[in-house]
């Protein structure tokens, strides 16, 4: 399994234990097709709104300021054919597990069980997955998963390596506490 962004932001294609010092006052990212998503990103990462790689949709890319490389992306899929299936919550699992299921070819893992993922507004699932032999500059770690915030259809890919456990936790408690804001066009 070759953890690239492009090999595992398949969705779109198809810190509890942070002190909380680190974490900054909520960020709001305007999104291009209206509305504003409110995450509280933390002091120590940059956000912003593009594409990691060429042919990728945009989205809000979260990256380190400084030390060892991560990412995360939180990728709007309104007016897209995926959307849809983020509004039945059973659908939304079943694209989620089927992104687990063709992760498990290249991972550590012999079974990858989908997790759900509730905030105050959000509902969402999500998978964790180890990759088996990662080349160099690639991520080891990967959690993905699709999340409606507000009712508005969300996929996001957390990638990571050893002893970033805490930015993998502290990505998916700040999507877990997300909220999205109607804005008057």
């Amino acid at each position: 399994m070759t953890i690239r962004m492009r090999g595992w932001h398949a969705l779109v294609c198809i810190a509890a234990s942070w002190p909380l010092s680190v974490w900054a006052a909520a960020s709001h990212v305007a999104l291009p097709r209206g509305g504003e998503l409110w995450l509280d990103i933390p002091a120590a990462w940059d956000e912003k709104f593009d594409s990691p790689q060429k042919g990728m949709a945009p989205g809000i890319w979260l990256t380190p300021r400084q030390g060892a490389s991560f990412n995360v992306l939180i990728t709007p899929i309104s007016g897209t054919p995926m959307a849809e299936a983020v509004a039945d919550d059973i659908k939304m699992h079943a694209i989620v597990a089927s992104a687990a299921r063709d992760a498990l070819s290249h991972a550590v893992e012999t079974t990858i069980p989908v997790q759900d993922l509730s905030g105050p507004h959000v509902h969402g699932s999500y998978f964790f997955a180890t990759d088996r032999a990662p080349a160099a500059g690639e991520w080891k770690y990967l959690t993905q998963g699709m999340a409606s915030i507000d009712g508005v259809p969300f996929a996001f890919t957390i990638l990571t390596n050893d002893g970033q456990e805490a930015v993998a936790k502290g990505a998916l408690e700040l999507i877990r506490n997300a909220s999205y804001h109607r804005t008057n066009s």
